[in-house]
């Protein structure tokens, strides 16, 4: 009698254990990080409901994003989670890590030709003409500016698509990005995922070593020439032109929604990261977090 007591209470501690693993093996919180701390990289459903303790539920109730980090870059305070660490679609942000790695990569006089191939890629915001050339910084402001996925397959194909995204993924291990997947260089498809805390660790690296993106992506309009013809881009981040703006890029596909990671500084010259994924308005959920920012 007594072994068949202690076999039932083992059997019960096993399914409660099932059980508590199955709910909750997406989101630890660690005390000494005040962050969100994931325990896997798979892309899995999220109710937008249930958030972070760190969040006001007056500030939750408001926004409409699955995920939200708020970080200050100077004293490393987590302002606001929200679902942190769930990896998620993040459409054109890819395009930052598309830049550092276009930086490291040959020479700045390198001349980038758009190819049928690439201008075969969804999308033309930038207008961009087959066989025509650009140097390799030139071709990175409609990347940045106007998130250009022609520009954006060009140069990558021009290194070598397959050698590119292989590095995209080596930069991301280097920063620390452990919970990132790259599956191209614009942000098209689906698989190109990553949580609003390896976002941050991507803004960090930028901010650090490479402050001439945050420059293209907040430059208004830019004057670029190209072997055959003149063009004028003009940017698609921070339409709102939200005051403070440092740099930053935007996107959207219908499997991310509106995503941004966007830089701001505040009244006291601290650089704070707003970065927003999966949200059917991130202008809007943005302007919210702005705003009870300062009040």
């Amino acid at each position: 009698m007594r072994n068949i007591l202690l076999l039932s209470m083992t059997v019960l501690l096993t399914l409660s254990a099932i059980f508590f693993i199955q709910r909750s093996p997406v989101q630890l919180r660690d005390p000494k990080l005040g962050s969100i701390a994931s325990t896997g990289r798979t892309l899995i459903p999220v109710d937008p409901s249930q958030n972070d303790v760190s969040i006001p539920a007056s500030i939750s109730k408001k926004t409409t994003a699955t995920s939200i980090l708020i970080k200050n870059f100077n004293t490393g305070e987590t302002l606001l989670a929200k679902n942190s660490s769930v990896p998620l679609p993040i459409a054109s942000i890819v395009k930052l890590m598309t830049a550092i790695v276009g930086l490291e990569t040959g020479n700045p006089k390198d001349h980038i030709m758009i190819t049928p191939e690439a201008l075969a890629t969804y999308g033309d915001s930038a207008h961009l003409h087959t066989q025509e050339l650009f140097t390799r910084n030139d071709i990175l402001w409609p990347i940045l500016m106007m998130s250009s996925n022609d520009a954006t397959e060009a140069i990558a194909r021009y290194y070598g698509r397959s050698n590119f995204i292989t590095h995209m993924h080596g930069k991301a291990a280097q920063i620390g990005m452990s919970h990132s997947t790259w599956r191209d260089p614009s942000g098209i498809s689906s698989g190109n995922i990553s949580t609003t805390e390896d976002l941050f660790l991507l803004a960090r690296h930028v901010n650090l070593f490479y402050p001439e993106i945050w420059e293209m992506t907040r430059t208004a309009q830019k004057v670029v020439t190209s072997s055959e013809r003149l063009y004028t881009f003009h940017t698609f981040n921070n339409p709102r032109h939200h005051p403070g703006f440092v740099g930053g890029k935007n996107g959207h596909t219908s499997a991310a929604k509106d995503t941004l990671l966007y830089i701001f500084e505040n009244s006291r010259k601290e650089k704070i990261a707003y970065i927003i994924l999966g949200s059917p308005d991130a202008e809007t959920d943005l302007e919210f977090l702005l705003n009870a920012d300062q009040n």
